[in-house]
């Protein structure tokens, strides 16, 4: 008769998923716009900076991603 080793149960560390909120995206999307224009290619990078953010919270992306 073997003897079994009792196995412990490894809790998996429980993931909560944490969105930015409304007022957060808010604050991030004013520093952009306050972000200083030195150069041509700054209002594009800027207005493609404020389009991704917003694009990434309309389909709900979470902080660890």
């Amino acid at each position: 008769m073997k003897h079994r080793r009792k196995r412990r149960n490894k809790k998996k560390p429980q993931l909560i998923d944490r969105y930015l909120e409304l007022d957060e995206i808010y604050a991030v999307l004013d520093a952009i716009s306050e972000y200083p224009i030195q150069n041509d290619k700054q209002p594009f990078q800027a207005t493609r900076a404020r389009y991704i953010i917003l694009l990434l919270f309309y389909i709900r992306i979470r902080i660890i991603e």
